[in-house]
């Protein structure tokens, strides 16, 4: 009988060296979760409430100088109005499917972070077919996450650099239209 006790320790100490490689096993897929939705934030280069003050700022001027005459404005400022516009657009475009894709990262971030906690705490212990779903549902999301952010990046990354150059001649085009506009309401 001795013998036995001296045994069932043994397989208790297996057992739990097994289950130690297991939760780190489960913690090295946790950090390629966080890995990849530390990607997806990168990717957020704009706050949504600038990318929303930008679309009103664009939708008011455009607005106003439905109101103007083309002959107040010279060539250059009209080329510049083009672009504010074609920007307008793709700003509109993009603001619900940037909406979306920070709102869908903040929902992964709280999944990873719970995931974490869960595989510290040794929730999953024992369940790894539990682990491996709720894994290959947010590795997924986040894959289709980093695909769309990506591709939102790209959109604003290429007409950012035309936007910072265009704000301040499109505050003077603007500051001239308004001073046109008062007039011709004074009058």
């Amino acid at each position: 009988m001795v013998f036995i006790f001296l045994l069932f320790p043994a397989c208790q100490s297996n057992q739990d060296k097994a289950l130690e490689e297991e939760r780190v096993l489960m913690q090295q897929y946790v950090d390629s979760l966080w890995s990849k939705q530390k990607s997806v934030q990168q990717l957020f280069r704009l706050k949504l409430d600038e990318l929303e003050s930008r679309k009103k700022e664009m939708s008011a001027d455009l607005q106003s100088l439905k109101f103007a005459s083309g002959d107040w404005l010279n060539s250059e400022e009209k080329d510049n109005i083009i672009k504010w516009e074609a920007m307008f657009r793709i700003y509109k475009g993009i603001e619900d499917r940037y909406k979306d894709a920070v709102g869908e990262a903040e929902a992964d971030f709280y999944t990873v972070k719970s995931m974490e906690k869960m595989v510290k705490q040794g929730s999953y212990s024992g369940k790894k077919e539990e682990f491996k779903a709720l894994y290959t549902k947010t590795n997924t999301a986040l894959t289709e996450l980093l695909v769309e952010a990506t591709a939102i990046d790209k959109e604003i990354s290429a007409i950012e650099p035309t936007y910072q150059r265009l704000i301040d001649p499109m505050a003077e085009t603007m500051e001239k239209i308004d001073k046109k506009l008062a007039d011709i309401n004074r009058s």
